[in-house]
């Protein structure tokens, strides 16, 4: 009898404890939200503290709802609110890939917390998702597991990486290391130090910004390439009009944006210059670009990382400027020439000798000599030699940590 008693006592308790269990996993289901408005979405359990950073004891009257599980959305109480670029911790990025909003948050000691409402705040470093957005964060510590130690960063970046190291990092990148590209992070504080993703066992929470050297650009579409004319380019021109040599999901580097008059649209098109000498595109390509002068639409693409491009004229500019330069405007053009045994006798072109150098050259010593070159020819043959000369007048050491530096795309 005192056996058959102790089994239904058992029995009963144990219904008590499920009916607990159940009555606080309701609690947190009702307490997170429904909608994606004005919501976060944790990507790791989270305590719920006041605003001295103290953890509650209740909240909302009840003692359960002082935790959070990860995977639950959660109603904030403030207003997102657009920012400068890079100036907060915690941010969303615009869908431009550039422009920034963030969430308000208070700063206690060194934790970061967002308002829920009712007294109760949480660490953003629990958040993921802000209305359906990643959460970025402008730093992050990640942990390293590797057999042996080994180095990372060129000159003062230098350093030794050790396995169980805790290493703060701020952008994600992908680093080019023969034969093949590395998904890496650049490690806080320095220009050269990537540290692959393969060796890090606890990754950010948060998403961190791309890093590349050049600006990168996104086609969307298989598109043609066009001259500072606004005009296909010979390498789409018959036999080849079939062809076109970049298509959709192509990442390729650009490094000016610009307007150029389409005299019959009778109007300005916004283009990228595209970085000729990246080693990008078929041999066709290469073939007919090696002037360093291809366009792409900046319709046909979308920036994704590196410095941010904004135009370096007017509409009202590029149309002036299919005028006929006169010998004034190609000034600035003659003087880059005039550099020419400067530059050929520099350390860096007789080691290296750019192609790129030549090619850009010979097209300003074409111009200048031409009757019929635009302004705007004359301007884009003068922005591209100087880049290239300003390169070639770099000493070998600099030339190769700016090679290292830009052998980066976003990823």
């Amino acid at each position: 009898m005192k056996l058959k008693k102790r089994i239904a006592l058992g029995a009963i308790a144990s219904v008590l404890a499920l009916g607990s269990f159940a009555t606080v996993r309701q609690t947190n289901e009702v307490f997170a939200a429904t909608t994606t408005t004005n919501t976060m979405k944790l990507v790791h359990g989270a305590y719920v503290y006041n605003k001295n950073g103290k953890r509650l004891k209740r909240f909302q009257g009840s003692r359960y709802k002082t935790h959070l599980y990860k995977g639950a959305t959660v109603k904030f109480a403030d207003k997102l609110e657009s920012i400068e670029p890079n100036t907060k911790q915690y941010f969303l990025l615009d869908d431009d890939n550039y422009h920034q909003t963030w969430l308000p948050y208070t700063k206690i000691g060194k934790s970061y917390y967002y308002n829920i409402g009712s007294g109760g705040y949480i660490n953003a470093a629990n958040v993921g998702q802000i209305n359906q957005k990643p959460l970025y964060t402008a730093e992050a510590t990640v942990k390293v597991k590797t057999p042996n130690s080994f180095p990372v960063g060129r000159g003062k970046d230098s350093m030794m990486i050790k396995n169980k190291q805790n290493i703060k990092v701020d952008r994600t990148t992908l680093k080019q290391e023969d034969p093949s590209a590395v998904p890496s992070y650049r490690i806080s504080g320095t220009k050269t130090g990537f540290l692959a993703k393969s060796v890090v066992v606890i990754p950010p929470r948060q998403k961190l910004l791309t890093f590349s050297g050049y600006t990168y650009v996104l086609v969307n579409a298989s598109i043609n390439t066009f001259n500072n004319k606004g005009e296909v380019r010979e390498n789409q021109q018959p036999p080849f009009e079939a062809y076109r040599p970049f298509g959709k999901g192509d990442k390729l580097p650009v490094d000016e944006l610009l307007y150029i008059w389409l005299p019959k649209e009778n109007k300005a098109e916004l283009f990228y210059h595209l970085l000729g000498d990246s080693g990008m595109g078929d041999i066709v390509y290469v073939d007919n670009s090696k002037d360093n002068l291809s366009y792409l639409k900046a319709d046909d693409c979308k920036y994704i990382g590196g410095p941010f491009l904004t135009p370096v004229n007017t509409p009202e500019q590029a149309k002036a400027d299919t005028q006929l330069a006169t010998s004034t405007e190609k000034s600035d053009l003659q003087k880059l020439i005039d550099q020419e045994n400067v530059v050929k006798n520099s350390e860096s072109y007789k080691e290296f000798k750019h192609d790129g150098y030549d090619a850009a050259l010979a097209t300003a010593k074409k111009l200048v000599a031409s009757d019929t070159a635009t302004v705007m020819e004359v301007k884009q043959a003068t922005f591209v030699l100087k880049g290239q000369q300003e390169k070639e007048l770099k000493s070998p050491d600099e030339l190769s940590l700016l090679d290292y530096v830009t052998d980066t795309k976003p990823y």
